[in-house]
């Protein structure tokens, strides 16, 4: 909701539903313990919020036991194309626990292989790479290409591009338009064969959790737990 900073959720026939983007999306809720993580999800009312200036703030919060994470995924389910992610600053300060996702997957599918993912993270380790692009082809264990988000930017944004034969990541660090950069303009890039892949239907979902649903114990003061998306764009094949 837009020119106020509010949860801006509603309840509806599937759980709770908000309007972002263009999309309608539903807040993930989990009050047992759940993937990813595994952990809580949504139990927080300040978990899953709108900016007064139309972004998703996402945060890991205490709850009434444990913490509580965020995730939202599309009530809709969308095909092979463009999908742009921009995430701001706290992407470089997020704690080394904590893994920011956004990723396509349809889960009734009794495979992974539809699955691809831009991961935020150091994997609790304070001296791992900070991001990673990972994809689903043909095993259950993802390739994976990690790099480190460039450290004098406030914007971040990622590209997936998903054709049959191939997925394509792209990493720039800055506002970009919704089309495929070069790879001279990409700060980080990789290509993944596809040929598992078809023209399937995905739901996009954008979270924020604790890797192995670990206390973020031993802060210091510059870790966020939230991480603010300022916006999600698709283009369909």
């Amino acid at each position: 909701m837009q020119g106020a900073e509010s949860p801006a959720l509603s309840p509806g026939k599937t759980g709770i539903l908000m309007d972002w983007c263009g999309h309608e999306w539903q807040v993930k809720i989990k009050e047992h313990l759940a993937g990813p993580g595994p952990n809580t999800f949504g139990l927080h009312p300040e978990n899953v919020k709108i900016t007064r200036t139309g972004a998703l703030k996402l945060s890991v919060l205490p709850a009434a036991k444990g913490w509580s994470c965020a995730e939202i995924f599309t009530t809709k389910l969308l095909r092979n194309g463009l999908y742009l992610f921009e995430v701001g600053s706290e992407a470089q300060k997020l704690h080394p626990q904590l893994v920011a996702g956004f990723f396509t997957y349809n889960e009734t599918r009794k495979h992974h292989y539809n699955e691809s993912d831009v991961e935020i993270s150091r994997w609790g380790l304070q001296n791992n790479k900070n991001a990673q692009f990972a994809h689903y082809a043909e095993h259950e264990v993802p390739e994976v290409y990690r790099f480190e988000l460039t450290h004098k930017s406030n914007l971040h944004t990622f590209i997936i591009h998903k054709t049959q034969g191939e997925v394509a990541f792209y990493y720039l660090d800055r506002k970009y338009p919704l089309k495929t950069p070069t790879l001279k303009e990409s700060k980080a890039f990789y290509r993944f064969s596809n040929t598992t892949h078809h023209p399937d239907y995905f739901r996009v979902h954008i979270n924020l959790w604790l890797f192995q649903g670990a206390e973020p114990t031993k802060r210091i003061q510059k870790d966020e737990l939230q991480l603010t998306v300022n916006r999600f764009l698709y283009q369909p094949e």
